[in-house]
């Protein structure tokens, strides 16, 4: 569409959000291997989507394909 045209886009690895999923996705990594939980599910559950909301609302750019 003309609006995906003009919007202004970026690198995948320039993005906050994927750095932020990539990190939670680390630490659940290292938590599932060692055993050791930092905070309860509910905690880190809640945690990872009030990020992913403030982060959302801060976008301003797209993602290139």
């Amino acid at each position: 569409t003309i609006e995906e045209d003009n919007m202004q886009t970026k690198k995948f690895w320039k993005s906050k959000t994927v750095w932020v999923n990539a990190l939670v996705a680390i630490a659940v990594l290292i938590q599932a291997i060692t055993g050791v939980p930092w905070l309860d599910a509910e905690a880190q559950a809640s945690i990872i989507v009030v990020a992913n909301l403030i982060l959302r609302f801060v976008t301003k750019q797209g993602l290139t394909k």
